[in-house]
């Protein structure tokens, strides 16, 4: 028994002597330590989806090199979230894609709502989901052979549940009243949902390295639908890119509207959704964003949500009366910094974050003032438009 554990004393003293950097470089490996598991992150526009995904407010958002699907149902700022990520790449000095494949794209609303660039955003199209991959693949192959390595691309495929396969798009070309149950087979009539789903494994296979190799960033946007005849559990699924996409996405953002704002008139001015990441290989998954208000004409509040995620994170406690919160050290500085809101609210006020630009990852105030002279009207819409708010009727 003595040798025994004097042999396991000498392997590990032999063990802990050895020069790991040496080694690695020896056998061509990498030492965990030194892989930086995402190199940076392209700002949403809105800090809590920043802190849901990357666990950081300001400096935080969509990781880079990465594939991202945001999927939801229809009006709930699926497509807005996409475009404000495409801002966040033109303030990164980088290269934002539009990939079109609704074909919906409003320029004004996208410069409005978004404050996009209209001058600096490529839009695509393609007519069917193999096209689509082909352009993603071609235009990032065809950017970086004119800007170099160092310029982020980064591209929103809007939406993968409008693309049809090569064959169901054959089928438009088929007379199917007159077409021969032979020549329905040779365009693939019937085999829409099957071949969607093998040219989307096949894809989604080679993408993230792909990605990873040539900096560039893809947000897919999805759509809910429902399954037919489900009696028990979940009947809601994604419409396009099958369990390949579910699979090799690193994050899943999942949007769901909760409540309508109305104004003094009765007229809808957005939706207050809750958004979850339901999967994330970045922070810690399944954690949500609530009260976040996507204003039609106006854009998103980045403000919105942060309070909930503040108390989550320790930052933030109760102040004693009902209403009322304190921010905690060391973020307050060694300052007494108090400040009322409501859970229902779920924001902080902006003189507050101004006080205390450290509770949301500010390095200064300015940092703040950014995200609110930017997106003032949405924040004022918020503040000043909003009478009442009525239950939204969507399945959630």
């Amino acid at each position: 028994m003595a040798k025994k554990k004097t042999q396991e004393k000498t392997i590990e003293s032999e063990i802990t002597t050895v020069d790991w950097d040496k080694l690695a470089s020896g056998v061509d490996m990498e030492l965990l330590d030194d892989i930086e598991p995402v190199s940076y992150f392209i700002d949403t526009g809105v800090l809590a989806v920043n802190a849901i995904i990357s666990g950081r407010f300001i400096g935080g958002g969509v990781p880079a090199g990465r594939i991202t699907e945001i999927y939801g149902d229809s009006a709930t700022g699926k497509s807005l979230l996409g475009t404000n990520v495409l801002r966040g790449a033109q303030t990164l000095g980088g290269v934002p894609i539009l990939l079109d494949a609704e074909r919906a794209v409003s320029k004004e609303f996208a410069k409005k709502a978004s404050k996009i660039d209209p001058r600096r955003l490529f839009i695509v199209s393609a007519d069917t989901l193999e096209g689509c991959f082909n352009k993603i693949y071609t235009n990032i192959r065809d950017l970086r052979a004119q800007i170099g390595p160092k310029p982020p691309i980064v591209i929103v495929y809007d939406s993968i549940a409008a693309s049809p396969s090569e064959k169901e798009f054959a089928e438009t070309t088929v007379d199917m009243e007159n077409a021969s149950d032979a020549e329905k087979k040779r365009a693939g009539v019937g085999d829409g949902l099957g071949a969607r789903a093998r040219t989307s494994s096949k894809e989604f296979r080679k993408l993230p390295n792909f990605l990873s190799e040539n900096n560039a960033t893809l947000i897919v946007i999805n759509q809910i639908r429902e399954k037919i005849g489900v009696m028990f559990g979940d009947p809601r699924t994604t419409a396009g890119g099958g369990r390949a996409l579910e699979y090799y996405a690193s994050v899943r953002l999942s949007m769901r509207a909760r409540k309508v704002p109305k104004d003094a008139k009765g007229s809808v001015l957005g939706v207050n959704v809750a958004i979850t990441n339901t999967k994330n290989r970045c922070f810690r998954p399944f954690v949500e964003a609530d009260s976040i208000y996507l204003m039609f004409e106006s854009g998103i509040n980045p403000f919105g949500g942060i309070l909930r995620l503040l108390l989550q994170m320790d930052r933030v406690e109760a102040a004693g009366s009902a209403g009322w919160y304190k921010i905690k050290e060391p973020y307050a500085g060694g300052k007494e910094i108090k400040f009322r809101s409501t859970l229902d609210r779920n924001d902080v006020p902006l003189e507050t974050l101004l006080e205390c630009p450290a509770v949301i990852d500010a390095d200064n105030k300015e940092q703040i003032l950014y995200y609110a002279n930017l997106y003032k009207s949405a924040i004022d819409a918020v503040n000043n438009d909003i009478s009442k708010e009525d239950v939204c009727d969507q399945d959630i």
